[in-house]
């Protein structure tokens, strides 16, 4: 399964150690997408200090990878391209990606679901 994680989603991670830690467990089942405007925006080091196997996606034609302002709209597009469960605790990014067709989950959602892999 592929899921693209919101930056939201990944400073959630950083403030929930269990969480961090079942999806660290279970990595190997799933594939971990983070777009280029993320890693521009990473300022204060979230993502190496995650220590997760994250995948950067190539970035989306025709839009600046540096452009914080069109961060939400490139997950979008990277989640279509990339077939990838949008992961993301924004309410309104949730609802835009299932109006573009895709599967949206919670943080909430994603860690019951990194619970429910590692107890089998």
């Amino acid at each position: 399964m592929r899921l693209l994680l919101d930056t939201n989603v990944l400073i959630d991670l950083e403030a929930a150690p269990a969480a961090l830690s079942d999806l660290r467990a279970v990595c190997g089942h799933l594939e971990l997408l983070i777009t280029p405007v993320q890693v521009a925006e990473d300022r204060d080091g979230t993502i190496p200090a995650l220590d997760l196997p994250l995948l950067v996606v190539p970035p989306v034609a025709g839009i600046p990878h540096d452009d914080p302002a069109a961060a939400d709209l490139v997950l979008v597009l990277a989640a279509r391209r990339e077939a990838a469960v949008v992961v993301t605790s924004d309410r309104e990014l949730a609802e835009s990606a299932r109006a573009d067709g895709l599967t949206a989950w919670s943080f909430d959602e994603l860690a019951a679901h990194v619970r429910g892999l590692r107890q089998g």
